[in-house]
């Protein structure tokens, strides 16, 4: 069962300073077709837009075990995140 942490903060400021500010083009999701697939999986058979969103962030939610975070962009794609089993709390807001 996927498990949320107490997120924490951290106290040195060159985690933050040091981060990778990451691009991904849309073809780093939109042309994926694994990722194509499971949103047609998960929203099949729902007609209203809210709740097909709300059917992808629970999945988003239980798709993975969520550790501590880092406070610093860690530069990976949105495809290993999607193929991770493993993420923080960026890379949910990332996959939503």
């Amino acid at each position: 069962v996927p498990q949320i942490y107490d997120f924490v903060e951290s106290r040195n400021p060159s985690d933050y300073l040091n981060s990778n500010i990451v691009h991904w083009d849309d073809a780093d999701w939109k042309n994926y077709q694994p990722l194509i697939n499971k949103v047609n999986e998960i929203t099949s058979g729902i007609n209203n837009d809210f709740e097909k969103a709300k059917a992808i962030a629970n999945w988003v939610r239980n798709s993975k075990l969520y550790g501590e975070p880092s406070p610093a962009n860690e530069g990976k794609s949105v495809i290993e995140i999607f193929n991770s089993n493993t993420g923080v709390c960026m890379d949910a807001a990332i996959l939503t």
